[in-house]
């Protein structure tokens, strides 16, 4: 026939060769190359708020990139203030796409230990540790909970740290000074 229609599924050679009403004859080929564009963005990343996550685009053939957030290169640095979803889609040499994506979730968590304060000594005070997404408490006489009570036999500085469901963490002290 005049026409063929092929989808091979690698680079392949086509010749024909046509004959005319008179015996004559002619012939010519091509080459029909197959692209096979792939990417991997890796896994999920978690970062905390303020920090940077560094997101690569592997592929097997790759000659442009284009990203969800504008970039255009293989690899991308980004400090989200919230969780978001980043694709890339690449191109190979042959115009063959390909697109995959990754999500970097941002934890972050904040505490305040309240103001100072001052007691009489032999009186004991609660200590409020107002913290938001804190999944772990530790404070510096080495309690583990949100709230603590405390009579110290002199002025006493005491500091807490909390920490996240993704490990990021916050801290901070107030000081119980002691009167007679």
């Amino acid at each position: 026939t005049q026409n063929i229609t092929i989808a091979p599924g690698a680079t392949t050679s086509y010749s024909v060769t046509v004959t005319d009403g008179n015996g004559c004859t002619a012939a010519d080929a091509m080459t029909v190359t197959v692209g096979n564009a792939t990417v991997e963005v890796g896994p999920s990343q978690t970062i905390c708020l303020g920090e940077t996550a560094t997101i690569t685009a592997n592929s097997n053939a790759g000659v442009s990139y284009a990203w969800s957030n504008g970039a255009n290169t293989q690899t991308i640095i980004v400090s989200p203030n919230t969780t978001t979803v980043y694709s890339v889609t690449v191109t190979d040499g042959n115009g063959c796409t390909a697109t995959d994506n990754t999500t970097v979730t941002v934890g972050s968590t904040n505490v305040n230990a309240g103001p100072d304060q001052v007691i009489c000594l032999g009186e004991s005070t609660t200590v409020n540790a107002s913290s938001t997404n804190a999944v772990f408490y530790q404070w510096s006489n080495g309690a583990t909970t949100q709230n603590i009570t405390v009579a110290p036999g002199a002025t006493t500085s005491y500091s807490v740290t909390v920490t996240d469901a993704n490990g990021c963490t916050a801290a901070d002290a107030m000081t119980v000074t002691v009167g007679n």
